[in-house]
């Protein structure tokens, strides 16, 4: 077969040896009317121009009739260029290179899956087997109704993927469509469903182009760039096994690592799952220290803290909720925090009620307790005082918005700017000679800012950086004047529209920008407005000579490192807990629109699928759909009674007073995960800017909306893409929906093994 210089130099661009060409029998063809016959056309191909030819091989390793064509001439379709042309009327095949069909019944190998021809055949040329797909989704069969499980195409179907170990490699583009993204995962999904043991593997990004995007890296570029070698190396790393360890062993390891950190000043991060136990590991370690501070995100998890610390005998206690029940004068405390300031600022020092108040009692206790607990929320405004003379400070899961709080602000800039010019006439009269040219400077600041930043507000267009003003001392008792201001000119301004210029004005602001989202308008989905704010976060310092834990089973390290301005040590202990619960995910895609009745009837089928001996069944879903999940909405459709009485817990994402994973550990014993959490582009755009990455949240939305905002932060913290990989276990119960084929073992799971086909040699829909 003949191959034109041009088609050969395409070939040779992915360092195609002339071997691996002839053995794909790839050649060119410029006849029409072969290309049309190819395509399954019944028009003529004139269109194409000359054609590289791709045949496919079947399953017993002899080229078949099927092929894909690479065009000299490319067709664009809407704003697509088809790079490719597919046989019409034919369903996706996958590209088996002669490796990958030689190896696919060894489960002591490893079979690797990757986008394209060229790719496929470069990576098997470098001694590794090797299936192609056609695009992110050419390993599935179409689906008639959106609902029904996702399935093998017929060609992927037929190979046994029991045990057999599987590295998914997709191109790393920061431009592409995020539902590319959605394909590798669903793909690595099914195939665990088979069996198989997945792992996702990350290229490292390329280098930037003009714009600062990282290019984009397929496999043959990678081996380009490094060579066969650098590219086993990273398989091999990926294929690494890890110990898996008792949760006794794995909890014992936390426990010590804290207690010899005790005395070593600095940030230490660990990652490990929520249950693990991070929690429990910082009793000894506090009674070691002797003084500490604990932070938790809200006051239920601090109450529990301190019932568990006092139970090990330490002098413990929790700064308490101001509520009305603590607060006897909770009325003007809680007008005062509405408005933007702190009730201990601005109503506890002149509060009659102060020498019996409640609050204050506890307050004061807290202060001279050895171990401090308090919320993340106290924490991002007054760690100076919280952290005071404490040498280990742990802080519990989701503590990022803690190392740098936000605040954002859409209106409101005008109202400040008017109080604060009420507190500059009111500071001659109230303040000494002294203290009166600070305290009115510092107003006049406050005023200049507000209004600079309602004209940012009002004529910047695009997302953008500002600069931070000139900062200025505030006065002694400025939040009491702000307060009374407010009162005697009634003027109510916006808490975060205060916050933002105060903390501007005091110059406790690290960054500042604006932020314009496009978002959907009312009444219809292609119908767009923009969105406006002033977004600003503040850096949360840490005493320099404390140990410091911060435990979250999200972070990243190089982010943390980011926001916490300072270096962080990765403490994690290494290996896997062994599972304690089975857990499982709906594959159904389920989103905050989707109707309560398709909800309910996923439910259903998934309760149905599920063996009775789990009856304690917790969920996490979106907040939409906990009404009908619960059986509480006042309109609709809800489960029955019998389902509602097998879930023992519903909760929505980002939701929950439970801390970490320990009440679901106890209450249940199956984990329902009913959907995906969305991230808008807005949440990127302020997550970017939180991490000092303001040129990349001024790129426009549609850039932002796609996957590449994952690679523009990896890139940014440092976290070599090759260290990214996601270990797939084997599922220990694979629900079955309705129309899907198995049969149960002895253990309990659900099988698609060979014992199956065996029986069934001819049916490959399971």
């Amino acid at each position: 077969m003949k191959i034109s210089a041009n088609h050969m130099a395409d070939l040779k661009s992915s360092r195609l040896g002339d071997e691996t060409i002839a053995s794909a029998g790839i050649y060119s063809e410029d006849d029409p009317r072969k290309n049309a016959k190819l395509l399954n056309w019944s028009r003529s191909a004139d269109c194409l121009g000359e054609c590289l030819v791709f045949p496919y091989l079947e399953l017993g390793g002899k080229l078949g009739n099927f092929a894909m064509l690479k065009p000299t001439t490319p067709r664009t379709l809407g704003d697509k260029v088809n790079k490719y042309e597919h046989p019409a009327g034919v369903p996706s095949r996958p590209y088996f290179t002669h490796a990958a069909l030689s190896e696919a019944d060894l489960p002591s190998s490893y079979l690797l899956i990757t986008e394209g021809q060229k790719k496929s055949l470069a990576a098997a040329q470098a001694g590794i087997p090797t299936i192609g797909l056609t695009g992110p989704w050419g390993w599935q069969k179409k689906r008639e109704d959106k609902t029904k499980p996702r399935k093998l195409v017929d060609d992927l179907a037929a190979i046994d993927w029991s045990g057999q170990a599987v590295v998914l490699i997709f191109d790393t583009d920061p431009r592409r469509n995020s539902g590319v993204e959605h394909g590798l995962a669903e793909l690595a999904r099914v195939l665990a469903e088979h069996g198989a043991d997945v792992h996702i593997m990350h290229l490292p990004v390329g280098s930037h182009d003009a714009d600062g995007v990282p290019e984009k890296v397929g496999i043959d570029d990678f081996i380009l760039a490094h060579g066969p070698a650098a590219l086993h190396d990273l398989i091999d790393a990926t294929l690494a096994p890890r110990t898996t360890r008792t949760l006794e062993n794995y909890r014992h390891k936390i426990a010590m690592q804290r207690l010899d950190s005790v005395g070593n000043p600095g940030i230490y991060l660990d990652t490990s799952p929520t249950g693990s136990g991070k929690s429990y590991a910082d009793a000894a370690a506090c009674q070691k220290a002797g003084h500490s501070l604990t932070l938790q995100a809200t006051h239920k998890q601090c109450a529990a803290t301190e019932g568990e610390y006092q139970r090990s005998g330490m002098a413990a206690v929790a700064y308490p909720a101001l509520t009305s029940k603590t607060c006897d004068n909770y009325s003007e405390a809680a007008r005062a925090m509405d408005h933007g300031l702190s009730a201990s600022g601005a109503i506890c020092p002149g509060c009659p009620h102060r020498d019996t108040c409640e609050y204050q009692t506890i307050l004061a206790e807290a202060e001279a307790a050895d171990h401090r607990i308090a919320t993340h929320h106290r924490g991002a405004f007054c760690m100076n005082g919280l952290a005071g003379g404490r040498n280990y400070i742990s802080i519990h899961e989701g503590f990022t918005d803690l190392l740098r709080p936000k605040i954002e602000v859409s209106a409101g800039l005008k109202k400040v700017a008017d109080l604060a010019y009420e507190c500059r006439i009111a500071a001659g009269k109230i303040y000494g000679a002294k203290e009166r040219a600070t305290a009115q400077y510092f107003y006049l600041k406050m005023e200049r800012i507000a209004s600079e930043l309602d004209d940012e507000l009002s004529s910047r267009t695009t997302t953008d950086q500002i600069d931070r003003p000139v900062i200025a001392a505030a006065p002694f008792g400025c939040e009491t004047q702000l307060f009374r201001a407010m009162k005697e000119a009634k003027i109510w301004p916006d808490p975060e529209a205060l916050r933002l210029v105060k903390s501007l004005a005091e110059g406790r602001i690290s960054e500042l920008a604006t932020k314009v989202d496009k978002v959907h308008k009312k009444g219809g989905n292609d119908v767009f407005t923009t969105r406006k704010s002033i977004i600003a976060f503040r850096q949360t310092r840490f005493p320099e000579g404390a140990t410091v834990w911060l435990s979250d089973a999200t972070s990243g390290h190089g982010e943390i490192e980011i926001l916490a301005g300072r270096t962080v040590k990765d403490c994690t202990p290494a290996g896997n807990i062994e599972q304690q619960h089975v857990t499982i995910q709906i594959p159904t895609d389920i989103k905050k629109s989707t109707a309560p009745s398709k909800v309910v009837g996923l439910i259903r089928a998934t309760l149905a699928a599920i063996p009775d001996n789990f009856h304690r069944i917790g969920v996490i879903c979106h907040q939409k759909h906990v009404p009908t999940i619960r059986g509480t909405s006042r309109s609709g459709p809800t489960l029955d009674k019998k389902d509602q009485g097998r879930i023992e817990k519903v909760e929505h994402f980002r939701g929950g007073d439970s801390p970490g994973s320990n009440a679901w550990l106890e209450d249940c014993d199956l984990l329902i995960v009913f959907g995906t959490p969305r991230v808008p582009p807005g949440a990127i755009k302020a997550r970017l800017i939180q991490m000092g990455k303001v040129a990349a949240a001024c790129r426009d939305d549609d850039w932002i909306a796609l996957g590449g905002r994952l690679l523009e932060w990896n890139d940014a913290v440092g976290k070599a893409a090759d260290r990214q990989r996601i270990r797939l276990p084997r599922p220990r119960l694979a629900i079955r929906l309705p129309g899907r084929r198995g049969r149960r073992t002895k253990t309990g799971n659900w099988s698609r093994s060979r014992h199956l086909r065996e029986r069934n040699p001819g049916d490959h829909s399971h």
